[in-house]
């Protein structure tokens, strides 16, 4: 987008018709996702979960934004991916319990989920404990998604 402004004139870059803001143009490209693709998150995004998960060896858990989790309200959904390798991992290597180490990346996709691998240490490298998808990278959602592994 800015690329191309350069070869805007000045009177050109100054009116937004031409020459949209970033907000703007996010704006139009949300409201065009919508419209070509429909809603990516909500029930359409848990039941795409939920089919995977039954055609999966992995074990996945969900906790939904305003559930009531050990007595206290959820703020965000988190989910809780647990796949096969992950369990021998923790049924094989006694420090899985012990000593883990997070490692988040975040705004992957359309909707900015942040997924976190937690793994330990082993002679050979790190070995994966758990995986998290979260909305936020807030220690609420570190601690949704460690009571769900």
């Amino acid at each position: 987008m800015y690329e191309m402004a350069k070869y805007l004139s000045v009177e050109d870059r100054a009116n937004s018709s031409k020459s949209p803001n970033l907000e703007s143009f996010h704006y139009v490209h949300k409201k065009y996702k919508l419209e070509k693709f429909g809603d990516m998150g909500g029930d359409r995004m848990f039941k795409v979960i939920s089919e995977f998960a039954s055609n999966s060896a992995a074990r996945i858990s969900i906790r939904r934004k305003g559930e009531i989790l050990d007595g206290v309200l959820l703020n965000e959904t988190t989910i809780a991916i647990v796949t096969p390798l992950i369990l021998r991992v923790l049924c094989n290597v006694e420090q899985s319990a012990q000593i883990v180490f997070m490692d988040t990346t975040s705004c992957i996709d359309v909707m900015n989920t942040n997924t976190t691998l937690i793994m330990t240490w082993s002679p050979v490298g790190a070995l994966p404990v758990g995986f998290i998808l979260s909305e936020s990278q807030s220690e609420r959602a570190y601690i949704q998604g460690k009571f769900l592994l």
